[in-house]
C-alpha cells in the first residue's frame, strides 16, 4: 500500500508540481495596486529607483541600468589599475584594493543576473497580485499580511546597518585624518585617502572631493543594489510563507465537522473533501511559487555566497594587519566584515522560515487525527499522499549547492572566526 502511494504521489508530482509560464504570462497581469500599500511601496520604490522594477517603461529602465552600470564599471577600473601597479610593492594596498575589487564586482553580478531574470520576476509580482486578489477571507488575508510584515523589522535594521558600514568605510579614510588633526595635531598634516585605493590618472590632493564624490557615489550604489535586492527577495520569501501559513490554517480547520449521525457522514465527507481541495491547491501554488524564487535567484545566490566569503577573507586579513599600528583603520575593516556577516544572515532568514514554516504542514496534518475520524478512505488517502510530500519541506538553496539556513549561515561564519584565529595567530 505505502509503495502504491509513493508511485502514485511522485507520478502526480511530475504532472504538477512545476510552474507552467504559458499560463501566467498574460493572465496573471492583474491590478497590482498591492504594491502602492505599505507592505510592498518602500520595496516597490526601491526596484524602480535602480531600474529593476519590471512595469515600469523599458526606456527608463535601460537608462537607469546603464547609469548603474557605467557607475560602478569605471570605478572598478580605477581600482584594478591601482592593484596592478602595487601588486609588487605594497601588500597594504594590494590587500584592500582586492576586497574591494571583489565586492564590486560581486555586486555588477548581482545586478545584472536580477534584470537578466527580469521575466521570471515579472512572473512572481504578477502572481503576487493574483494570489492578493484571489484570498478573500479576512483570517487568510491577516495571515498573509502578518507572514509579510514579520520581514520589516529586519529589512530595516538591515538598511540602518548598511548605512552606517558605508559611512564607516567610506569617509573615515578621507575625513578621519581632517578630524584628527583638529583634535591631535602633529607636526605633518595627516594625509587624506580615498575610500578605496584607485588610479585616476589625475593629482588626487587638488581634486580630492571630486575623486572622493565619484567614489561615494559608486558605494552608494553598491550599498543600494544590496539593500533593494535582498528586501524585495526577503518580502517574496515571507509572501511564500504566508501562502504556506494560509495552507495551515486551512488544513486546522478541515475536520471541525463532528460526524453525529449516518445521515451526516456523506454530507460531511463532502465538506472536509472541498476543504482539502482548496487547501492542496494552495500547497501545490506555494510548491510551484518558491520552485519559481529558487529558479529565479540561484544564481544570483551562488555568486554572492562566494564574493562574501572570499571579501570576509580580505577584510579579515586587512582587519588584522592594521590592528597593531592604526586601529582606526582596523575598526573600519572589523566593521566591514560585521556587515558582511549580517548580510549572510539577512540572506539566510527568509530560507530559515520557509523551511520552518513547511515543517508546520506535516504537524498539523497528523494531529487532525485524521486517521480517527469518521471521513472516508478517499479523504485519509489523499491526506495520506500530502504528508508524504511534506517529508520533504520546501527550501531555497543558492545554485543548488548551498541550502540557504541558519544551520549553514553558522557554519561559514564558524569558518570565517576560524581563519580570523589563524591570522591573529601568524600576525
Amino acid at each position: 500500500m505505502k509503495v502504491h502511494l509513493v508511485r502514485l504521489f511522485e507520478n502526480h508530482k511530475k504532472k504538477s508540481f512545476e510552474m507552467p509560464d504559458s499560463k501566467i504570462n498574460t493572465q496573471d497581469q492583474c491590478n497590482l495596486d498591492i504594491f502602492e500599500t505599505s507592505d510592498y511601496k518602500t520595496y516597490k520604490d526601491g526596484m524602480k529607483l535602480i531600474g529593476l522594477w519590471p512595469f515600469e517603461n523599458s526606456t527608463k529602465r535601460t537608462l537607469k541600468r546603464a547609469f548603474v552600470l557605467i557607475s560602478m564599471i569605471t570605478t572598478l577600473i580605477f581600482m584594478q589599475v591601482r592593484f596592478v601597479e602595487e601588486l609588487n610593492h605594497n601588500i597594504d594596498v594590494v590587500l584592500q584594493s582586492a576586497g574591494s575589487i571583489i565586492l564590486s564586482i560581486g555586486c555588477i553580478a548581482k545586478f545584472i543576473t536580477t534584470f537578466r531574470a527580469e521575466d521570471n520576476i515579472k512572473l512572481l509580482f504578477s502572481r503576487i497580485a493574483k494570489q492578493w486578489a484571489s484570498i478573500t477571507d479576512k483570517t487568510e488575508c491577516k495571515i498573509l499580511a502578518d507572514n509579510i510584515k514579520v520581514c520589516h523589522p529586519l529589512c530595516t535594521f538591515y538598511k540602518v546597518i548598511a548605512f552606517f558600514a558605508l559611512v564607516t568605510y567610506a569617509c573615515l579614510p578621507s575625513f578621519g585624518p581632517v578630524i584628527m588633526n583638529i583634535l591631535s595635531p602633529l607636526n605633518e598634516t595627516r594625509r587624506k585617502r580615498l575610500p578605496a585605493p584607485a588610479e585616476y590618472f589625475v593629482d588626487e590632493e587638488k581634486y580630492f572631493y571630486v575623486l572622493f564624490s565619484h567614489g561615494m557615489i559608486c558605494y552608494m550604489l553598491v550599498c543600494a543594489l544590496y539593500v533593494i535586492i535582498d528586501c524585495m527577495y526577503s518580502c517574496i520569501v515571507h509572501h511564500t510563507v504566508g501562502l504556506v501559513g494560509i495552507v495551515t490554517y486551512r488544513l486546522q480547520n478541515i475536520i471541525d465537522l463532528k460526524v453525529t449521525s449516518n445521515q451526516e457522514y456523506q454530507a460531511n465527507n463532502s465538506e472536509i473533501r472541498r476543504r482539502l481541495r482548496r487547501a492542496i491547491s494552495l500547497h501545490k501554488e506555494s510548491l510551484e511559487f518558491a520552485q519559481k524564487i529558487e529558479t529565479t535567484y540561484n544564481l544570483c545566490f551562488i555568486i554572492v555566497m562566494s564574493v562574501n566569503l572570499l571579501t570576509m577573507i580580505f577584510t579579515a586579513a586587512c582587519a588584522i594587519r592594521t590592528l597593531y599600528y592604526d586601529k582606526v583603520e582596523s575598526f573600519r575593516w572589523f566593521i566591514l566584515y560585521g556587515s558582511i556577516i549580517f548580510h549572510l544572515f539577512f540572506n539566510s532568514n527568509p530560507g530559515q522560515n520557509l523551511y520552518d514554516k513547511s515543517n508546520e504542514i506535516i504537524n498539523t496534518l497528523y494531529f487532525t487525527e485524521w486517521y480517527t475520524l469518521g471521513i472516508s478512505r478517499s479523504n485519509k488517502r489523499t491526506m495520506l499522499i500530502m504528508m508524504i510530500r511534506c517529508l520533504r519541506p520546501c527550501q531555497l538553496t543558492a545554485g543548488g549547492l548551498l541550502v540557504l539556513n541558519m544551520i549553514n549561515f553558522g557554519a561559514i561564519v564558524k569558518t570565517s572566526f576560524s581563519y580570523i584565529t589563524m591570522l591573529i595567530s601568524l600576525g
